[in-house]
């Protein structure tokens, strides 16, 4: 089982972490990611972060992004009151306010940069 895990790292090319934006969180992300790194022998560059659930009392942006700058930022995504809705209704566009969805946007964006892939996330979202 392992050695199929070790063959499905080598030929992704993004690993995407969904990290809260909190210092108990970032400590456990941080720890996983090196596990990550150092058991599996994944390169550093396809470690990609996504901070989710930012409202006014997370720590400051640019502390999140130079606490993890070692690894590629992607985005960030404003705290969802109801994303199980948003989640349970397919993404659908009258549940996404415009906020939100330009957030995902630019996410989906910098995920499909560089790739020959269909924009199934960015059409989702489109819908």
């Amino acid at each position: 089982m392992e050695h199929y895990f070790f063959t499905f790292l080598e030929e992704i090319n993004k690993i995407i972490f969904l990290i809260e934006p909190n210092i108990l969180q970032i400590k456990k992300s941080k720890k996983q990611i090196e596990k990550i790194i150092n058991n599996y022998k994944v390169e550093q560059e396809k470690i990609n972060i996504i901070f989710h659930k930012i409202n006014e009392e997370t720590l400051s942006f640019n502390i999140l992004k130079n606490i993890l700058k070692e690894y590629n930022f992607i985005g960030k995504v404003n705290d969802i009151t109801n994303c199980n809705l948003l989640i349970n209704h397919n993404m659908n566009q009258k549940f996404l306010n415009k906020k939100i969805k330009k957030q995902y946007q630019k996410i989906a964006n910098e995920i499909l940069k560089h790739k020959n892939m269909k924009n199934y996330y960015l059409n989702k979202i489109e819908e």
